[in-house]
Order: structure tokens, then sequence, then C-alpha cells
């Protein structure tokens, strides 16, 4: 497939409503600089559209909907050692935001998922996901699947953290839970 790095750009730039500033590196994931407004794009050996749409939403609804300064002050807070566990939940309260603005992306989300669930990017295929992964981590991923992630069994107190990472609407929402 002949993936034009070029447009991937310019959807990023209108979906985000600014004119951002988009990096296409050598990079184990995509991200967003809250500050400096960059959103840099892992360039993949085999590129896919569907994962690249995927991760150009993702990181396009953190340019719209993370508050940069809120951010900052939570981690200046002494919230740090729990950066990763902010950023799975805040993860999931944007990925549904930018899914209900753009609905278009919703599929883009699930494909881009498939593809890279079977492409092992997440390092899981010999663990056995109910066992040896961290409760935030297993959210992390059914969340990531939209939810089709069947592999995945949650216990009944484990529900009760999936459904209040579920319900956030807001920031401070996230860094409450």
């Amino acid at each position: 497939m002949n993936l034009n790095i070029d447009s991937k750009s310019q959807l990023a730039k209108l979906l985000a409503t600014e004119n951002i500033t988009i990096q296409h590196n050598n990079v184990a994931t995509a991200s967003f600089n809250l500050e400096d407004r960059v959103l840099t794009i892992p360039v993949f050996k085999n590129p896919k559209g569907a994962v690249y749409d995927m991760l150009i939403a993702h990181e396009v609804s953190h340019a719209l909907h993370t508050p940069a300064d809120e951010w900052k002050k939570c981690l200046d807070e002494g919230l740090l050692e729990i950066k990763d566990y902010i950023n799975v939940i805040e993860d999931v309260r944007i990925d549904k935001l930018i899914q209900k603005k753009y609905p278009g992306v919703v599929q883009d989300y699930k494909d881009g998922f498939n593809i890279l669930w079977n492409d092992d990017f997440f390092n899981v295929r010999n663990k056995n996901l109910n066992t040896e992964l961290m409760l935030i981590d297993k959210i992390n991923l059914y969340f990531k699947s939209s939810k089709q992630l069947d592999s995945i069994n949650f216990s009944k107190e484990d529900m009760l953290f999936v459904n209040l990472v579920d319900s956030c609407k807001t920031f401070k929402d996230v860094i409450e839970a």
C-alpha cells in the first residue's frame, strides 16, 4: 500500500482545526506535545492507513481535549508517579470524544487496533492477559480494542474501576479516577 504522508499530515491539521506541526519520525508510538503543539507519528515499515488514521485521530483528540495547563499542573503537584495511569484514563476519555465528533474514525479505531493486535504491537501475544497484566493494562487494551477484546475477563471488583474509567467526562474526572 502506498501511503501518502503529506495527505495524512493535512488530515491531522484539518481534524485538529489548527495548524499543528506534524512530524513523521522513527518513534515507537504516536504522541502529541501539548505545549509545543507537535503531533509525532511513527514511520512504520509496512504502513497501513487504518493504523495511521487511528493514531492521528487519537493524538488530535489530545490536541482538542487534553488541557495542557491542567496536565502540567497535575504533574507538578506530585502526580508524576501515576502519570501512566492518568494517561490511560485520559486516552479512554479523549478516544470517546473524537469518535463522537468524527464518527467516521470509529471503524479506523477498530481496524487499526486489529492490525496492531495481529502484529503483536502490544507485546502480549504469549501472555495470559487475565493473570499476567496489571488491571490498568487490561483496562487500556480493553478500551483500545473498542471494548471488543473478549480474551480479557474482569472480576466484579475490576468492573468498578472499568466503569469509573468509562464514566470520565472531564479531565478533572480523569484525575479523580
